[in-house]
């Protein structure tokens, strides 16, 4: 989670072990309050996600906010992400509160706003994870499920793990899903990795305990591919007709998975 599990700049995130058929690496945690299984299936499911070249991911999220009043109100979005590592990101946001999509093509970052038909960009970093580690800094925000997007996704998370629990082999959406339950100081988060031979991320749910009423962010994976054979020109923005360049306007920490 590291950049993803911060509530004003959600982007996510993660996670395995006897799968049937997987042979488990003997490698003891590093950190003294994860559960060795809990661990072993974390590791498993990074790896497996390491070794793809490309892959695509469609998403379901949802995320609380919280009125003046101090209610919670529930908001939904729908996501899709296109990775070519080490140097190729797209992106598609449709929510209920903005729509996006964003492109990067190893040189520059584009964000573009199909509403009000305008676009901003950023001379990025060379690769994909230079792009996450800075992106938040310099723009003011972190795309949703950012984590997924790093070339070593336990790397990229374990600075949350100050506890870890296996919770049991429960159900996303019929999928058999191996449950893993992990807390920090400031954040309690969890992750269900499809059960067999390909554990893939299935469901996240992130509660923001530092935040008013606490509210949580959800995503549930709804397909996998990868080997999806993508276009390089997928990656490069083509300005629509009429479309205007802007400014980013950086503004700390945006609301970025709203």
């Amino acid at each position: 989670m590291g950049a993803c599990i911060r509530y004003r700049t959600v982007a996510l995130v993660v996670v395995f072990a006897f799968l049937a058929g997987v042979a488990l690496p003997a490698v003891a945690s590093h950190h003294p309050g994860v559960d060795p299984r809990a661990d072993r299936i974390f590791r498993v499911m990074s790896d497996h996600l390491k070794e793809a070249g490309e892959f695509v991911f469609e998403a379901e999220i949802t995320y609380d906010d919280i009125l003046p009043s101090g209610q919670k109100i529930q908001y939904s979005a729908e996501f899709t992400a296109a990775v070519d590592r080490p140097d190729k990101v797209w992106t598609s946001y449709k929510g209920d509160k903005r729509t996006n999509r964003t492109f990067y093509d190893g040189k520059m970052f584009v964000l573009y706003q199909p509403v009000g038909n305008v676009y901003a960009t950023w001379k990025a970093p060379a690769r994909i994870d230079d792009l996450m580690d800075r992106i938040d800094e310099q723009l003011g925000f972190t795309p949703p499920l950012s984590d997924l997007l790093y070339s070593d996704l336990y790397k990229a998370v374990e600075e949350t793990m100050t506890t870890g629990h296996y919770a049991g082999l429960h159900s996303v959406n019929g999928i058999p899903a191996h449950h893993l339950i992990y807390s920090h100081d400031h954040v309690d988060w969890q992750v269900w990795i499809e059960d067999g031979p390909q554990p893939l991320l299935r469901r996240i749910v992130i509660t923001f305990k530092d935040e008013p009423q606490s509210p949580q962010f959800s995503a549930t994976i709804t397909k996998w591919d990868l080997s999806p054979r993508l276009s390089q020109q997928l990656f490069v923005f083509d300005p629509p007709e009429g479309a205007q360049k802007i400014d980013f306007v950086p503004s700390g920490r945006a609301d970025e998975h709203k």
